[in-house]
This record gives C-alpha cells, structure tokens and sequence, in this order.
C-alpha cells in the first residue's frame, strides 16, 4: 500500500539524517535557544572562557589573538542550547561593541555574562609595563580595575531585566587573596556601579579559571590553587547559569 511505502520511505530518511547528525540539528530548530552576550575587556579572557565551555583541557590562547569582531559560539549544556556572542573588548572596538549589544538586544537575550580579571588583563603589550619585581605593575592593575568599570558602564544602562553574571576569571592567578578580591566585586566599586546601573536584574559573581597559566609567561599561579578547585568553580558556574534561564520569563 501507497502509505506503507510511505512510511518506509520515511523511516529511511530519518535512519540517514541520524547517521549525518542532520536529525538533531532539525530538533534543535524547535528548540528554545538561549542567547547570552559575552562583555568585557580586552585580555580579561572572554575566549578562554568560551573554549574552557566546550573542552575543560582546551588550550590556552596566545595573548596576541585578540576578538576583533563580534562570534557566536553554540553549545548543548544539559540538554539545554544555548548561543554565546563574544564581543571585542579593546576600547577602540567600542563602536563594533555597541552595535553587536544593540543588535543582540533588539532580538532577545537571556542575559550577560561578564567577564573580569581583577585587573589581570593580557594582551600585547610590552611586559616591563606591567610586571615589576615579578609582580603586576600596582598602577596597570588599578587602571584595568577602572576600566572593567567603565566598560560595565557602557553597557549595562541599556539592560531590562536581563541577568548579570559576573565571571571573576583567572583565579589561578589571585587565589591567594580571594577574599579580597570576591569583595571587591560584591561589595566595592564595581558592584555599586552595577547596581546603580542595572537594579532590576538577578545578579551573580562567580570565581573562574579557564587554564592554569603564568601571567605574561612570568608570574607564577598561586600555590593555593589547584586543577581540583578550577573543575569546581567550573560546574559551579553552569549551576548557576541553568539556575538563572529557568528564572527566565517565558
């Protein structure tokens, strides 16, 4: 019978679609996505972070690869998709900056995750100017510490309701005083220019490592951080990012 073919015909299809992973990317079309904008500066590691999402052994990133246009990454995370749209952090990118935060708002996101370093920010730049006595250069720290501020300015004005994840990246490198440095961001500047910005929104902080690496080849990650505790705050982190979407308005 005519419908019997049919049906065969049809099972077949699906059996090749499967086998060429054609059959998930159809489900997936009738699937929500959540999308999520990557904000940030230049060398806080918003790449690193995208690549730790996918392979937690992923290499590092050489400081002079830098995101010079606006990428999205997707990912299944838990059954969940979700879309990640990295930005260019450099300060002379601002305008391609803006116009990937106005476009990716305009069609819907399900919030932010911003990413910072504790003024730990590398790229190329000569290293005498910002190590000194095999320490971060006091007065390179304090303007990268402003300018997590002022990029978090920028931004955030323009958010509803959206949720605000802060990512404290390159843990390895300021574990030593973590204390100090979580309440920076949850008590100190940073955090009271957030919440004057942007009140409505659910807001988090989590700490982060991506890869275990010295800062600029020279200074050396604390001894009080280790693999077992970057695989921590690595699952605590997508704990609290399916947390946030289920939080979501639908």
């Amino acid at each position: 019978m005519a419908w019997e073919l049919a049906a065969e015909v049809g099972y077949e299809l699906i059996k090749v679609a499967e086998s060429k992973g054609l059959l998930n990317n159809l489900k997936d079309l009738f699937r929500k996505k959540h999308r999520i904008l990557l904000m940030g500066s230049s060398g806080t590691g918003k790449t690193q972070f995208i690549k730790c999402a996918c392979d937690i052994f992923a290499d590092a990133i050489d400081k002079i690869a830098r995101t010079e246009f606006p990428s999205k990454s997707k990912f299944n995370i838990d059954g969940r998709l979700f879309e990640f749209i990295d930005t260019p952090g450099q300060k002379y990118h601002k305008a391609r900056r803006s116009e990937a935060f106005r476009e990716s708002l305009s069609k819907g996101i399900s919030g932010v995750i911003n990413i910072v370093a504790y003024g730990y920010h590398e790229y190329d730049i000569d290293v005498n100017k910002v190590i000194t006595n095999n320490k971060i250069n006091t007065e390179y720290q304090k303007r990268h510490l402003q300018l997590e501020i002022d990029l978090l300015q920028e931004w955030a004005p323009y958010l509803k309701d959206e949720w605000i994840i802060t990512v404290v990246s390159k843990a390895d490198l300021w574990w030593n005083i973590n204390k100090q440095v979580l309440k920076h961001y949850s008590q100190g500047p940073y955090q009271e220019a957030l919440e004057i910005l942007n009140q409505k929104s659910d807001k988090s902080l989590k700490p982060f490592c991506s890869t275990m690496s010295k800062f600029f080849g020279v200074i050396p990650c604390s001894g009080e951080f280790d693999d077992a505790l970057r695989k921590k705050y690595r699952k605590a982190f997508f704990t609290t990012l399916l947390e946030a979407i289920t939080r979501e308005k639908i």
